[in-house]
């Protein structure tokens, strides 16, 4: 059977391989050629003639990799009518469909399936309401109603649709078919010797010389909250031990190395760049005493979960899926730099909610355990495709 993969992620390509910032590596397609025997995925792509260092190889066994054209800017919207043509054509090729949301490129091939009577399945990964109305400029403003009440009627209609979070998407995006809860965000089984390093990090940071604060997030977008960071930073950097702050994420650093010397903080931010998803943004991590993520918008945050399993005590924004994750003492309003700012200062000044949210984050990272989820994400891809089977009879 043959699936068509739609979203608006961009692959890089270089020679004959394709690669990923982190969200499509090999494990995550390695999802859909586990039930599916012909994978297609429409996306944008980019080549590069520089080998990839920095991120994860993608290309793998029976996964092709078909390029849509950026329509996504007001200088290339023109490309829309070559886009279109080539989802409507992947399409009809296609037995069945799954199509994330949100995304422009996966919305349109969900027309196309309907239109052509091909079976769909939406991945409900974000809001496309807070993703636009906090994108930074008045174009996502005015385009968030619409694609919020656009999103919410596919999702309605759809008959299988899945959920990372628990709660929160299917409050905003309810379906009437049927549903699954299966976060996008795994990790691997974690030692417990990672706990006891982090306690043990944490009862001598007294000692140490500097403390790192981290931030993972691309560098190109306003809603992660890099500004909410240095703006907290600049309030309490004589009330605190020395320190660092570290930004892990592509980009361009250009406009936030201006934030940081306009708020006298300049010296001690640094730009780490992206990492290969894994192994590399672990060890990182492990590297991190207090882990930030003011998100304006967040469906459930990968960076998070990724933080909490490392024992990495975490503070972030009251949004989107993250109140299903944080202990709410060490939420914040989005924006909110003073009471950041606060908290940083309360948290290390007080060493035993120090080890009590290591404690915490570790157990509650537990959840979110590849084995676990592949089972529950496995069994509804192949009830999806035993729907898709059915019907290919009937028509």
């Amino acid at each position: 059977m043959k699936l068509l993969f739609a979203h608006d992620h961009i692959f890089y390509k270089y020679n004959r391989d394709y690669y990923s910032n982190g969200n499509f590596p090999q494990s995550v397609l390695l999802r859909y050629t586990r039930v599916f025997e012909e994978v297609n995925f429409i996306s944008r792509q980019r080549t590069t003639n520089k080998k990839v260092d920095r991120m994860s190889l993608a290309s793998t066994e029976r996964v092709n990799f078909i390029e849509v054209p950026n329509f996504k800017s007001i200088r290339t919207l023109y490309k829309i009518f070559e886009a279109k043509k080539i989802i409507e054509k992947e399409v009809t090729k296609a037995d069945c469909l799954i199509s994330r949301l949100p995304s422009s490129i996966g919305t349109l091939a969900i027309n196309y399936a309907i239109k052509h009577n091909k079976p769909y399945l939406v991945e409900v990964v974000g809001c496309s309401w807070d993703a636009l109305w906090n994108f930074g400029n008045i174009q996502g403003k005015i385009m968030a109603p619409f694609a919020f009440f656009k999103t919410r009627k596919l999702i309605k209609n759809s008959k299988y649709t899945l959920y990372i979070t628990k709660n929160f998407l299917q409050s905003r995006y309810p379906s009437y078919g049927n549903t699954c809860i299966c976060p996008n965000v795994y990790i691997e089984r974690v030692d417990e010797k990672v706990l006891l390093d982090r306690i043990k990090k944490i009862e001598g940071i007294k000692n140490k010389n500097e403390i790192k604060f981290g931030l993972i997030g691309s560098l190109d977008v306003e809603y992660k909250g890099h500004e909410t960071v240095i703006k907290a930073f600049s309030l309490i950097k004589d009330r605190i031990p020395r320190f660092r702050i570290e930004f892990l994420g592509g980009g361009n650093p250009g406009r936030w190395m201006n934030l940081s010397e306009k708020y006298g903080v300049a010296e001690n931010v640094k730009f780490i760049g992206p990492l290969p998803s894994g192994n590399a943004v672990y060890e990182w991590l492990d590297s991190v005493d207090i882990s930030l993520q003011p998100s304006n918008a967040e469906a459930q945050g990968r960076s998070i979960i990724e933080a909490m399993s490392r024992g990495c005590p975490v503070i972030a924004s009251k949004v989107g899926g993250i109140v299903e994750l944080i202990d709410s003492r060490l939420l914040i309003k989005p924006k909110d730099y003073f009471n950041l700012a606060n908290k940083i200062v309360e948290l290390l000044n007080n060493k035993d909610i120090f080890v009590e949210q290591a404690i915490k984050n570790f157990e509650e990272a537990k959840l979110y355990y590849k084995s676990n989820i592949d089972k529950v994400r496995e069994e509804f891809l192949l009830k999806f495709k035993n729907y898709v089977e059915k019907e290919k009879v009937l028509i």
